[in-house]
């Protein structure tokens, strides 16, 4: 990467590795996605317990969920373009401490959503 300066002079910096890959036709900010991963996973280990106690499966599969929740949040595919570091890095770790929380508040907008197209809310 080369960036001019203004005396008219390049200033080379090194760069490490891509700064977005396409998975699947999807495309990732790495170096936000890693941080948000990062912030999720140390969150989720000093996370309080919530007051339903999950299985050992529960609990991996809450944490896939909040992966997955993650990763269309930051990639942008609920408006906007693709996240910087800084914010990716705060979804994360904010999704990590509110999981289960954030996942049946989710669950609870689809089914009123549904409920209401299909067979009216009264």
């Amino acid at each position: 990467m080369i960036i001019k300066q203004a005396a008219n002079t390049a200033v080379i910096i090194p760069a490490f590795g891509p700064e977005m890959v396409s998975v699947f036709g999807l495309v990732i900010p790495v170096m936000p996605f890693c941080l948000s991963m990062v912030g999720l996973i140390l969150s989720r280990s000093i996370a309080r317990t919530s007051r339903r106690k999950l299985s050992m499966k529960q609990e991996v599969s809450l944490t896939v969920l909040l992966v997955i929740m993650l990763l269309m949040i930051i990639t942008g595919q609920f408006g906007g373009g693709p996240m910087k570091a800084g914010m990716a890095c705060i979804w994360g770790i904010g999704l990590g401490l509110s999981g289960l929380a954030a996942v049946e508040l989710v669950g609870q907008v689809v089914m009123t959503s549904l409920k209401t197209i299909v067979g009216g809310q009264k």
